[in-house]
């Protein structure tokens, strides 16, 4: 009874695969469009996914003013790899709400640019720096500082203004030409941890 079970079942599973199978030509040969089921002849456009692009930051250290003492260092985020511009950049933005109810602001301009050689950075200042007063000058030169030395690479900062070296403050009321390093503004820059 069984091996008659199996041949019954074998010969129904031959069957099917008969009838469902799709029939083989030795030769190729082409199809009438007429016969062709519809939609295989018009291109299918192709499927493609995109992604939305990935804005990688990295936080960055700038340092904002106080209407007494010393600045304040706060984190900022910026694009990843950033350039001495871009963290100049992050300096000059407005202090966000709760950095306003601090007391934080900055005296940094969105005109102000920076390249770095030989742990130097080459800091031009807006133009606008010059009709500062001198306390403002103080605040947005110490910042610069601040901010661009907590930077990997950099010690010193020098400061140009209209093509030429410009003379800054520094902390002890003198000015000067040559390049300045957070030595130079003890009373406002914070120690740097060891």
């Amino acid at each position: 009874m069984r091996k008659g079970f199996r041949i019954i079942s074998l010969g129904v599973a031959g069957l099917c695969l008969a009838g469902c199978g799709v029939p083989t030509q030795r030769v190729a040969h082409s199809t009438p469009d007429a016969q062709v089921p519809s939609g295989l002849l018009s291109p299918v456009p192709p499927t493609t996914t995109t992604l939305p692009p990935t804005t990688t930051t990295v936080a960055v250290t700038v340092c904002l003013t106080l209407p007494f003492g010393p600045l304040r260092p706060v984190v900022r985020q910026v694009p990843a790899n950033p350039t001495p511009d871009a963290v100049l950049k992050a300096l000059a933005q407005d202090p966000t709400a709760q950095e306003k109810a601090l007391g934080l602001g900055t005296s940094v301009t969105s005109g102000t640019t920076a390249t770095v050689r030989k742990g130097i950075a080459d800091v031009t200042l807006d133009p606008e720096f010059a009709s500062n007063s001198s306390a403002e000058q103080l605040a947005a030169v110490a910042q610069i500082v601040c901010t661009l030395t907590s930077r990997p690479g950099i010690g010193q900062v020098q400061f140009e203004l209209g093509g030429t070296a410009a003379a800054v403050p520094r902390g002890d009321g003198t000015s000067t030409s040559q390049p300045v390093s957070r030595d130079d503004y003890p009373q406002l820059i914070p120690a740097t941890p060891a």
